[in-house]
This record gives C-alpha cells, sequence and structure tokens, in this order.
C-alpha cells in the first residue's frame, strides 16, 4: 500500500508545509496524517504561450472534496485568454473541488495588433485576397492569389515576400505590401508536312501574342493534292485565319493520289465497268462501259444518258465516246482530264426498245403498210446504234389501227411471242422491252 502525507494537526489545527516548524508554549497535540495515495487525485497543468499557472495549495495530490484554486500569470507582453481542459472562462483563477484526476491548460495570448495588406501589380493581372477585410490581426491568416489576364502569366511576387506560387497563405506581424509581377506570354506555331506541299504563315514571325490574327495556307506541290488538318488545325479547307491563344502544332497532309467512286444506274440488261478506283493526282480517269448488245438473237439498245460529277470543282466538262459496237459486244468511255481532288461519279445509262407493228388479214398474211397504217402516239424519236424509230424503256405508247379495210374488220391485238390479246382499240401499252406488235383483222 502507497501512503501520502497531506498535512499534520496541531491542536486540531491543519499544517500543510512539510516540514513544519513549531514553538512549544503548552502542551501540544501534533497528529502526522497519511492517506493511501488510491483515495487521492492529482491536478496536471499544461500552458500554451508565455505564462505560469500557480496551485493553491500546491501539493501533488489532493484528497477527496479537497478545495484548491489555480491561478493564471501571464509573462510581461502577454495576457491570459481563456482555459480548456477541466476548465473554462476567461478569469485568471479557478477553484476545484477535486473528485477526479483534472487537466488544465492556460493559454496566453500576446495583444491583439492590426496591419494593412497593400497589392501592387507589374504587368496585366490583379491580387485577390480572402477574407477580404481592410485590417488583418497577427493571428489571421490571409490567402492571396495572382491571377493573370489572357495572354499574360504570373512570374514571381516582390515587395515583403517572395517566391513564384500564384497563392500564398500569410499571417501579417506588420503592414506588409505585394507586388504580383506578370509577364507577357509569347506562343508559337510549329509546322509538320506529310507529303509534297507547304505551308505560309501570314504573319510568319518566331513568336506570336495572345490575340495574333495568323492567316494559315496549304499549298500543294505540282502532282499532290492537300487532304487535311491535323493538330490545332481540322478539316480539308486550303486555308484558316486563327487566332493565337497557346502553342499550336499544325499538320498539312498531302496526297498524290485520289479516290474514285463510281455508282451506274440499274439495267435490266447487265453492263460492267472497267476503271482505276485510285489514280494520281492530275492525270486522267477513263472509265469503260461494255455491254453485249446482242444476246439469244435479241438486240439491247443501251447508252449513256447522262454523267453527274461531284465536287463540281470544273469538273462539270467531259468526254463521251459514241457507243462502238464489234461482234455482238458494246463499248462506250468517260474520259475526265486532268483529276485533281477525288470524285463521286454518277451515270445514268438508258435503255432503248423498238417496236415492230404488223397488220394480219383473216388468212395470216400481211397487209402492206402502204395501204394499211398502224399509228403510235407518241412516235418513236430516239436513236441508238444508229438505229431510229426506238423507244425510251418505260415510255407510255398509244397504238390505232383503222377498225375497216378491204372487207376485213379489225379484230384484236396480240404481242408476237404472247398468247394474251385485246380487242381495244386504239390501246396504250408501256414498253419495256422490243418486240412486233400485231394488229389481226377478220373478214367481214
Amino acid at each position: 500500500m502507497v501512503m501520502f502525507f497531506p498535512n499534520y494537526k496541531i491542536n486540531g489545527m491543519v499544517v500543510n508545509v512539510n516540514p513544519a516548524t513549531i514553538q512549544i508554549l503548552e502542551d501540544t497535540k501534533l497528529e502526522v496524517v497519511f492517506i493511501n495515495i488510491a483515495d487521492c487525485y492529482s491536478l496536471s497543468v499544461d500552458i500554451s504561450g508565455e505564462g505560469s499557472v500557480t496551485k493553491n495549495p500546491d501539493k501533488d495530490y489532493y484528497v477527496k472534496g479537497e478545495a484548491v484554486t489555480i491561478f493564471a500569470v501571464p509573462k510581461p507582453g502577454w495576457y491570459f485568454d481563456h482555459w480548456e481542459g477541466d476548465a473554462a472562462g476567461s478569469s485568471t483563477s479557478k477553484t476545484f473541488t477535486m473528485d477526479s484526476d483534472k487537466y488544465v491548460k492556460a493559454v496566453f495570448k500576446t495583444p491583439l495588433y492590426y496591419y494593412v495588406l497593400t497589392r501592387f501589380t507589374e504587368g496585366r493581372g490583379h491580387i485577390t485576397k480572402e477574407p477580404s477585410k481592410p485590417y488583418y490581426t497577427s493571428e489571421e491568416t490571409v490567402t492571396i492569389r495572382a491571377i493573370p489576364e489572357p495572354g499574360w502569366y504570373f512570374d514571381h511576387w516582390e515587395g515583403d515576400i517572395s517566391g513564384t506560387e500564384a497563392t500564398v497563405s500569410l499571417r501579417l506581424q506588420k503592414d506588409t505590401t505585394v507586388i504580383a509581377v506578370f509577364k507577357e506570354c509569347t506562343y508559337t506555331i510549329n509546322v509538320n508536312i506529310i507529303g509534297g506541299g507547304t505551308v505560309t504563315l501570314a504573319p510568319e514571325k518566331d513568336y506570336y501574342r495572345y490575340g495574333d490574327v495568323v492567316a494559315v495556307s496549304a499549298n500543294p506541290a505540282p502532282g499532290w493534292l492537300f487532304d487535311s488538318w491535323s493538330g490545332s488545325l481540322s478539316g480539308s479547307n486550303l486555308s484558316h485565319l486563327i487566332t493565337v491563344n497557346q502553342d499550336m502544332n499544325i499538320t498539312a497532309k498531302f496526297k498524290d493520289k485520289v479516290q474514285i467512286s463510281f455508282n451506274k444506274s440499274a439495267t435490266d440488261h447487265h453492263v460492267w465497268a472497267d476503271y482505276l478506283t485510285s489514280i494520281n493526282v492530275g492525270s486522267d480517269l477513263v472509265i469503260n462501259l461494255g455491254w453485249y448488245y446482242i444476246q439469244n438473237g435479241q438486240t439491247y439498245y443501251l447508252k449513256v444518258d447522262n454523267v453527274s460529277i461531284s465536287p463540281y470543282n470544273g469538273y462539270s466538262s467531259y468526254s463521251l465516246s459514241p457507243v462502238s459496237l464489234d461482234n455482238g459486244y458494246a463499248t462506250q468511255t468517260i474520259t475526265i482530264e486532268n483529276v485533281q481532288t477525288e470524285l463521286n461519279i454518277n451515270v445514268v445509262i438508258g435503255e432503248y426498245v423498238k417496236v415492230n407493228t404488223i397488220a394480219y388479214r383473216a388468212d395470216g398474211t400481211v397487209f402492206p403498210s402502204s395501204f394499211l397504217k398502224i399509228t403510235q402516239s407518241p412516235a418513236p424519236s430516239y436513236t441508238v446504234y444508229e438505229t431510229s424509230g426506238l423507244y425510251k424503256k418505260g415510255e407510255r405508247v398509244t397504238f390505232s389501227a383503222p377498225p375497216y379495210t378491204q372487207a376485213h374488220v379489225f379484230h384484236y391485238w396480240r404481242w408476237e411471242g404472247d398468247s394474251i390479246w385485246t380487242s381495244n382499240n386504239p390501246v396504250t401499252y408501256t414498253i419495256n422491252k422490243s418486240g412486233t406488235l400485231g394488229a389481226y383483222y377478220d373478214e367481214l
């Protein structure tokens, strides 16, 4: 068991000092008090700032229920601010009744002074402060930021601070002046070239300032074609106006071949096309069309009706050869000279048909055309392979035969090779293929 000596009792009076000196003038009763330390409590003291704390009574341990008073004593130039821990408030003294171990902290501070923060700038920019106030105490933290205008950058601080960090936190210990130094940005335009060609910059300079306007142009070399921009530019326009606001990397891509896209209208009779899908810039594009114009004893009348080229860019003109016939095989050639760009070519192939008309007597003999004339409306007007009197496939044609002639009366119409007939006269057909239309008569 650990015992603790708290005091003496001399004739019933408590004496806390040890050792104690007494003067004996009468019969005296002296008691020495020891207490089990497990029944005692401690008072721990901590200090923030400059000062001290005294305890009355000043002991290591206190018995339960004992009163103890603490006093906060600041050093010169400091003041007591407040208690923390098991004490609170700003009174310099505090009295406890000890019923447990206690901890107190005395906080001392220096007197508050107010300082002014003055801001200046060199160059183009401004300084913010947070919090924004006219004065700051020595205990406050103020954060300043240097913010450049577009085309400028923050370089460094001058005045009562230094450094290159744009954001700085300060505790003022005097009236303070800060100077933010801003410098103007300069930018470069770096040009890369893929293929054959050049790029011009106007104006052309080693360095550009923020907001400078520069004309950028791509100039393909002979036999080359400008394709596209990449990097800080995009698209396929030959020239751009750019406003400089950063370092720029521009790549101009040139190509020496162009791609050809070809489409032709659908036809019932097969037509093939022979051409190069990729050709050198500046070369001629030749498209050869071919088909069998005689097949299984039937003649197929075809020719190119229209050629459309896009983009336009001067390619609206082209040369188209006449249809050439050779041993049942037909060809026609489209030529586009000096191609300088990728092309989309659409060809419309016309299909034409020839219709023969014959009038038959009842005995199957044929009326002479000079005697009995069958009329057609509209009349055939197209010529293909130097063969005239053709219709365009899909035309609507009305045929009319005389109702009576040479003791004969009109009976019906019928296409050769077809079993279907009609007695309508006149009659209208959609012409989709070549053939012979017969007008059949009976005797009166």
